[in-house]
Formats: structure tokens, sequence, C-alpha cells
């Protein structure tokens, strides 16, 4: 019997979806909706627990679930902690992660009034050209800030912008997938299992397996 193989290209594009949808621990909103209109596109029912987990049932010959697969599309993120008096942010991580890996990093904030501004992430001693310790700096969170892309220069300026303590911070996922093959993108863990598993729920329903 010839072996099915999943459709790459839906993977791969469902996959790009997903990572380039904002959702770190506690704003999943928007991707957990993603995820439950493909699989209701499949015509396969979905629930959610009472902690907002989703959960899809694809009934099999034995009345009985006994396969059981899981993944998370939570991620890494960050929140706005404090607004400097110079118009600047200094943030609190959401997860675990170094601060040498978001440096430079493109960033997107998140108001209440669902209002999104970009802004990049920089140590407070950005340059080499004038900061002698530049290089030397520890990369903690009380020397990293984020400048926004507005014409801002004190906390006031930030405020009326809507941006306050509390509003969710996510960082650019740069999603690449190359000639060869390959996919490089921020949060794969584990929104990439996420995307093979809706794959794999569209193989077996439109294989009738």
């Amino acid at each position: 019997m010839e072996v099915q193989k999943l459709d790459i290209d839906y993977v791969v594009s469902i996959m790009r979806k997903i990572c380039e949808t904002p959702s770190p621990s506690g704003f999943t909103q928007d991707a957990m909706k993603i995820v439950k209109d493909e699989l209701e596109l499949f015509g396969i029912d979905v629930s959610f627990t009472t902690k907002g987990s989703l959960s899809a049932l694809i009934p099999g010959k034995n009345p009985t679930p006994t396969k059981a697969l899981a993944a998370h599309i939570d991620t890494l993120g960050a929140m706005v902690k404090k607004i400097k008096e110079n118009g600047r942010i200094s943030f609190t991580p959401i997860g675990g992660y170094t601060m040498s890996s978001i440096e430079c990093e493109n960033c997107f904030i998140h108001t209440a009034n669902n209002t999104i501004y970009t802004g990049t992430v920089y140590s407070i001693k950005p340059s080499v050209h004038i900061h002698d310790d530049c290089k030397t700096m520890e990369r903690n969170l009380e020397n990293m800030e984020i400048v926004i892309d507005e014409r801002v220069s004190s906390a006031d300026d930030v405020l009326n912008l809507g941006i306050e303590v509390g509003d969710f911070i996510t960082f650019d996922p740069r999603f690449q997938y190359t000639k060869s093959g390959f996919i490089k993108s921020r949060h794969l863990d584990d929104k990439a299992c996420v995307a093979i598993l809706l794959g794999l729920c569209k193989h077996v329903i439109e294989n009738k397996v």
C-alpha cells in the first residue's frame, strides 16, 4: 500500500501564519483562534478546557480514546515593567531567555486599546564609538531597554500613546523558508509541532485514515 505523505506546503504555510501571530504566554487568543478555525475547517470537533487549552477529537474504530498528541502554542515574550523618564521602556521577560538573544531585536508593544507600536531592544549603552564598556557591560534586565519607533522624549509622551505598564511585548519571528528546505524562525518551539499536528489532522481527514 502506498504511504501518503503530509501536505508539506500546507504545513509550512500554516507554520508561517502561526509563527507570525504573536502568542506569548497569557496572550495566545489570536493564535488559538487560527488553530480552532483550521480544525473546524477540516470538520473536526473542538472544545476548550476550563484553563483555555484546545482539545480536538477525531473518532476512530475504537470509541475509547487511546492516542493523544499535544503541543503548546505559547511562546517567549515580555511585558512593559516601567516607562522611563526619557521615554524608553523597561521590561520583564515572559519565559526564560538570555538578554543577548534579544539584543537589537525588533519588537511590538500591544496596548490595551489594541494598538500595536514597533520598537527595538537595545542595551542602555549600545554604541562602541560612544561607550567604552559597550562590549563588556553585562547584558541583564537592568541594562536593557526598548526604544519605540515614535517621537517621544518623556514618560508622559509614551503614556499619551496609550502604552502602559502590563502591556504585552512580542518579538519579530523573522520567519524564513529557504530554497534548500530549511525553516528559520523564532518560536518554532513549539509552533512547528502545532503546524505538524494540523498537517496530520488534515491528512487523516482527507485520506479517511
